[in-house]
């Protein structure tokens, strides 16, 4: 995938809209926007790779389980139908695309996202210092399904903290379970 096309398929996320507005992911999108956008200088896209690293270290090195995480705790359209009892087909054909790409996302790594852009070399010497998140491989799509269908005792609408009993959660539950 380009950078342009990263970039596009992060502003044109319809069933998972609100992840926009989560300030970790945010901060990724304001990083591929100054790349995509061919910020003169390395300061700006240093600045802007800087803060996105910076705001997934609060919470964890591992961009993998925050952005699966932030995808799992949403409450999206599909959800509320699912919840209801039926999922409308071209909801399904949207979730299952939007899956697929944010599944790439949590792939993404520093070093991906400069290849995409400097197609010349995949590491940018000017920032080589940057740190280096995490990722690992995960199944977005199967722990996504298994919440739709309320699977080890979750609802559409209730925690998803057994989905991912190892994994990290960006927001811990309260004294009753919720995360909030």
């Amino acid at each position: 995938m380009t950078l342009r096309e990263w970039n596009a398929r992060l502003h044109g996320l319809v069933v998972f809209r609100a992840l926009l507005e989560d300030p970790v992911v945010a901060k990724l999108v304001d990083l591929t926007d100054r790349m995509a956008a061919g910020a003169s200088g390395m300061g700006l896209v240093c600045d802007a790779a800087a803060a996105f690293e910076a705001a997934l270290f609060e919470h964890t090195p591992n961009w993998s389980d925050y952005l699966s995480n932030a995808v799992l705790e949403s409450e999206t359209i599909c959800v509320r139908q699912a919840a209801a009892g039926a999922l409308n087909s071209v909801l399904q054909q949207a979730l299952d695309s939007e899956l697929a790409f944010l599944q790439a996302l949590c792939g993404l790594t520093l070093d991906k996202l400069f290849q995409t852009a400097y197609s010349e070399q995949s590491q940018r010497p000017e920032l080589a210092f940057l740190p280096r998140w995490e990722t690992r491989e995960l199944d977005l799509a199967a722990a996504y399904t298994q919440r739709l269908n309320g699977q080890n005792g979750n609802s559409a609408f209730s925690s998803i903290t057994a989905v991912f009993q190892k994994g990290f959660h960006s927001r811990p539950p309260t004294e009753s379970g919720v995360l909030h």
